[in-house]
């Protein structure tokens, strides 16, 4: 069974999303998407 993903609450969702939408690299950006995305 695979682990459970958690996210430390250092970080709001709205931070998450604006990273991922300033993001240049394009595996950087995926990372600050899958992120935005478990903190949903």
């Amino acid at each position: 069974m695979p682990k459970k993903a958690y996210l430390a609450e250092d970080v709001s969702s709205e931070e998450l999303k604006d990273r991922y939408r300033s993001s240049q690299d394009s595996v950087e950006t995926r990372r600050w998407h899958l992120l935005g995305q478990i903190s949903l």
